[in-house]
């Protein structure tokens, strides 16, 4: 476990314990089940690699979340790439029915648009939930349509 200490100005060369962590998780992609970590990269704009991915409705431009479209959290998201501050790394995401892509992949859209039971991208028989009925598309950090690169940037919500 780790000391949590304050960092917050308070009088100079004063520290004060807060806490300790007991367990460190990422989730490189919105709304997907993550992976616990030994240490974590902090930047100014949170864990380096969390959340770094999304799902996004086209038509839409909706982000899918996991409140919404709860068969989200049957899939589960980690780095085969590590993330760094100059390279968005790789994910890797299992899907409820056994398969594993890289998020580099350019069928990894089409993929993830298929929930169990379906049988093509935009069905809505598997879960029988009409609100994922739409194509949905893996997003990078940026926000564009994953075609066979990762992002560079690796961070971000």
């Amino acid at each position: 476990m780790a000391r949590v200490l304050d960092v917050q100005q308070a009088a100079a060369g004063t520290q004060r314990f807060v806490g300790t962590v007991g367990e460190l998780w990422r989730y490189p992609v919105k709304s997907m089940l993550g992976s616990r970590i030994p240490e974590a990269g902090v930047t100014e704009r949170g864990c380096l690699g969390d959340r770094a991915w999304a799902l996004r409705d086209l038509a839409s431009g909706r982000i899918a979340s996991a409140k919404r479209f709860p068969q989200l959290l049957s899939f589960r998201a980690t780095y085969e790439v590590e993330p760094t501050p100059a390279s968005g790394g790789r994910a890797r995401i299992d899907t409820p029915d056994g398969r594993s892509i890289s998020t580099d992949d350019p069928a990894a859209s089409a993929i993830i648009s298929e929930i169990p039971g379906d049988q093509k991208p935009g069905d809505t028989n598997g879960e029988g939930v009409n609100a994922f009925g739409g194509l949905w598309y893996a997003l990078s950090s940026a926000g564009d349509q994953i075609v066979g690169s990762a992002p560079n940037s690796g961070i971000g919500y």
